[in-house]
C-alpha cells in the first residue's frame, strides 16, 4: 500500500521536476525552466483511483491509501508564486519545503 497527503492550502512548495505531458486539463503547464520555482498552494484537485481526470477538490491533510500495483492517486495543485505567477503542477512535480 502506498500513501497520498494532499497539502493544505499555504503551503510552501518547490518544482523539483516537470512532467510535460502533465495531467488532462491543465491550462498553466509549467516549462523546464521551471525546476526551482518556489510558491504556495492555492488550490487542489485530485484524481482518484478509477478518475481519468483530478476534479475532486480535498481538504489539505487528508490522507489517501491505494494499493501501488493497480491503483493511482495523483493531486493536481494549482501553486502560486510572490510575483504572482500562478501553475498547475501534480503532486510528482513538487516537494513542500
Amino acid at each position: 500500500m502506498n500513501t497520498v497527503t494532499i497539502l493544505p492550502y499555504g503551503s510552501k512548495v518547490v518544482v523539483t521536476s516537470v512532467d510535460m505531458n502533465g495531467y488532462w486539463g491543465r491550462d498553466l503547464h509549467p516549462e523546464a525552466t521551471d525546476v526551482g520555482f518556489l510558491g504556495v498552494v492555492v488550490a487542489n484537485l485530485v484524481a482518484l483511483p478509477g478518475d481519468v481526470e483530478c476534479r475532486s477538490n480535498v481538504l489539505g491533510g487528508t490522507e489517501f491509501s491505494f494499493d501501488e500495483e493497480t491503483e493511482s492517486v495523483d493531486v493536481c495543485y494549482t501553486v502560486r508564486a510572490a510575483d504572482g505567477r500562478v501553475l498547475e503542477l501534480m503532486n510528482h512535480e513538487i516537494e513542500a519545503i
